[in-house]
Order: structure tokens, then sequence, then C-alpha cells
């Protein structure tokens, strides 16, 4: 299980992390979501509990991947004059929307997961962390799709700020469940020796 959260430590950090050299996007957002969608297969071979419970997450994420190669595709051959109309400008918030579902999911069956496993320690601390997350990105969305609407910078900036922080927490997320899962990893094969 730790290896598939450190996939989608790094799908998550890919997916936003943008590296350009001229209207070439070198890492586009396909790219970290392939990965993550990657992660989330593995975690789903892994898990016990999961049976039905990854299909919402994984039909997101490669709806993410479908769309951001297409939106990047765009983005290439079109440059950015398209970014201005108004249906189109909306696309990054639908793409946020989506991350968000996405990744509340997959910390739902984790900590789903770990009851089944009795770790308890994980349960709270993970469902705190859900919480907090869908907080964090929730607003950001909100905020953003708020902005497009009224052009504020009263929005754009705690916006914009929150959508970092949530990214940032998604991340520290990930780490924290591959070390956890690491753990239980090693307490488990411990009991069975």
């Amino acid at each position: 299980m730790s290896e598939a959260y450190k996939k989608l430590f790094w799908g998550v950090f890919f997916a936003n992390i943008h590296l350009h050299i001229g209207a070439i996007t070198l890492l586009p957002a396909f790219v970290g979501f392939l990965i993550a969608y990657s992660g989330l297969s593995d975690l789903d071979m892994k898990t016990e509990t999961a049976a039905k419970s990854f299909d919402l997450p994984q039909g997101t994420l490669l709806a993410l991947v479908i769309l951001t190669a297409i939106y990047s595709a765009f983005n290439l051959f079109t440059g950015s004059q398209y970014e201005t109309m108004p249906l189109v400008s909306f696309i990054p918030t639908v793409f946020s929307v989506m991350e968000l579902v996405a990744f509340h999911k997959i910390l739902e069956v984790s900590v789903t997961e770990f009851q089944a496993r009795d770790f308890t320690y994980g349960v709270e601390k993970y469902s705190r962390r859900d919480r907090v997350y869908i907080l964090l990105k929730g607003l950001s969305a909100l905020l953003l799709t708020l902005n497009l609407v009224f052009s504020s910078l009263v929005l754009f900036i705690p916006g914009t700020l929150l959508e970092v922080a949530a990214i940032i927490y998604l991340l520290v997320i990930f780490h924290s469940l591959k070390k956890d899962t690491e753990e239980m990893e090693i307490e488990y094969f411990r009991d069975i020796l």
C-alpha cells in the first residue's frame, strides 16, 4: 500500500507543477493524473475492503487524465486565445472540483481500510485530515469560481492561496499515508512471524 500512496503523492505533485519551455509544457497535468491513476489502481489491488469503493475515484481520475490531455492539446495548438471565452474559463474550476471528489473518496476508502485493520489512530487522523482537505479545496474552488464571475482580487488572492494550501496539504497527507502504511505493513508481517 505504501508504494501506491507514493505514486499518488507524485501524481498530485506532477499534476500541479507545470514546467514550460515557450509554448510547450514539459510536464502537462495529465501526466500527473496518469501517475495518480496508476497509484490508485495499485491501491485498489492491495486493499481488503475496497471492492467497488474505488470506482468513483478511478473514473474521476481517468476523466481528469483524458480531459487535461485534451485541454493541454488545445492549449498547445491554439495558444491562450481560447481561454478568454466564458465557458472555457470555468474548465480549471471543473478540474479542481473533480480533483476534490477523487482525492476525498481515496481518503475515505483509506479510512475504511484502516477501520478494517483496527488501525484506530489512522482512522481518527485521516478522517480529520480529509475534512480539512475538503474545506480547503472546496473554499478555493468556490472563491475562484466567484472570481471568474466578479473578477475581484479580493476573491482571487485568497482563492489562489487556499488552492496552494490544499495541494500542499494533500501532498502532506499522501506522504503521511505512505509512512503510516509502511509501519502498518511492518507490524502485520511481524505479527505473522
